[in-house]
């Protein structure tokens, strides 16, 4: 409190001096120009003028000197900010300087082992080929993602890489690349097989034909990824962001897309023998052409898809969410749909024979053309199915509920 006092006695005292001295001028000075004052009254009169301007004259002085510490503050303020972006577009500059030194620094080394070790002849257990993995893997962890793809570019324009897998000279297979920001990562045509990719930035990347056998990308973004015949056959992609991903006639046989997001993902024609949707999101994704046998889709989101044609047979979509999709000529036989919400989805002309529909919701579901050969319709609302025929009600297995007349 002391220091506060003091503090505010040192800024004010030549303000409260001079607004004194004042007060005591025109004092006088009326003092010597009327007679004096005999009675209180007359005194207060007498110093009422002086009284108020000394007054104004103090309010003046404090807006002035709070307008000027104001201007002072946000002076001080800017000069800062000003002083701050200077210091991050110098470290900017310096950081980008380090990593194109990095860059060369890698080439020339890389140059060295081409024309004077021989890397391209040397046999497959050659101590250069180590050499070249390790500064390769070395520099991965430490460039960004342009200065990234401009060394995969090297690798590829000197032939020593190659989607073929154990053919590569420079191999990254194994390489260890878990949560990077590869963002734009440009790794077509590369043998990634069991890299660790796991929590990495792969948003938008091109990983066309690329073999990704075996990786674990566990919560990877690869959201508009490009993955047309990749290889992913085996991988683990387990809560995996894959939104808008396109994977066309890629290989995601035996692979865990366990809790993944697939929504609107382009996956016609893709392999996905026994791959694992269980609790994915696909809505609104792509899926004609498909080879999905023996896939599960438990519990999986799969509302507005696009199955048409797709080979679903012995596949496991308990409970999962169909509602709108379209499931036209699609092979059904020996699937699991028990729980499943088929409402409004399009099943017309599409093979369920031996299907377990017990349980499922079909209110609106168009069934015109479709094998029910054997199907089981436990406690399904068959009867709020639309076009439907006797005809194929009487080959279902088990039908407790009322067919529509």
């Amino acid at each position: 409190m002391k220091q506060k006092l003091a503090h505010w006695w040192g800024k004010r005292k030549m303000s409260i001096a001079t607004i004194l001295g004042i007060t005591v001028c025109v004092g006088l000075v009326a003092l010597s120009q009327y007679q004096t004052p005999k009675s209180l009254w007359e005194w207060m009169q007498l110093l009422v003028v002086p009284l108020v301007l000394a007054v104004g004259g103090f309010l003046l002085n404090h807006t002035t000197s709070k307008t000027e510490q104001e201007n002072t503050e946000k002076r001080y303020v800017n000069d800062q900010e000003i002083a701050k972006e200077r210091y991050l577009n110098d470290q900017a500059i310096a950081k980008d300087k380090q990593l194109e030194d990095l860059l060369q620094t890698y080439l020339d080394r890389m140059s060295d082992l081409l024309l004077e070790k021989n890397l391209r002849q040397s046999a497959a257990d050659a101590e250069v080929r180590n050499v070249a993995r390790v500064r390769t893997l070395t520099a991965l962890k430490q460039l960004d993602t342009p200065r990234i793809n401009y060394l995969l570019a090297f690798l590829r324009e000197a032939k020593l890489v190659t989607s073929e897998r154990g053919a590569s000279i420079v191999s990254l297979h194994q390489a260890d690349m878990n949560r990077m920001d590869l963002k734009g990562f440009d790794a077509h045509n590369l043998d990634l097989s069991e890299a660790d990719l796991s929590e990495a930035n792969l948003s938008g990347a091109n990983l066309e034909q690329a073999d990704l056998s075996g990786a674990r990308l566990n919560e990877a973004n690869l959201n508009m990824a490009r993955l047309s015949r990749s290889s992913i056959r085996g991988s683990h992609l387990f809560k995996a962001r894959l939104n808008r991903a396109i994977l066309v006639g890629a290989d995601l046989s035996m692979t865990d897309l366990i809790g993944a997001d697939l929504c609107r993902a382009d996956l016609s024609g893709a392999r996905l023998h026994k791959t694992h949707f269980d609790g994915a999101d696909l809505s609104n994704a792509d899926l004609r052409s498909a080879k999905l046998e023996g896939a599960s889709f438990c519990r999986a989101n799969l509302r507005d898809s696009y199955l048409n044609k797709t080979d679903l047979s012995d596949a496991d979509l308990s409970f999962a969410d169909l509602s709108n999709a379209d499931l036209s000529g699609a092979c059904l036989n020996g699937a699991n749909l028990s729980g499943a919400n088929l409402s409004g989805a399009d099943l017309s002309n599409a093979d369920l024979s031996n299907a377990d529909l017990s349980g499922a919701n079909l209110r609106g579901a168009d069934l015109n053309g479709a094998i029910l050969n054997g199907v089981v319709l436990l406690d399904t609302n068959i009867q709020q199915a639309l076009r439907v025929s006797k005809d194929q009600l009487s080959k279902v297995r088990v039908n407790h509920g009322q067919p529509s007349q």
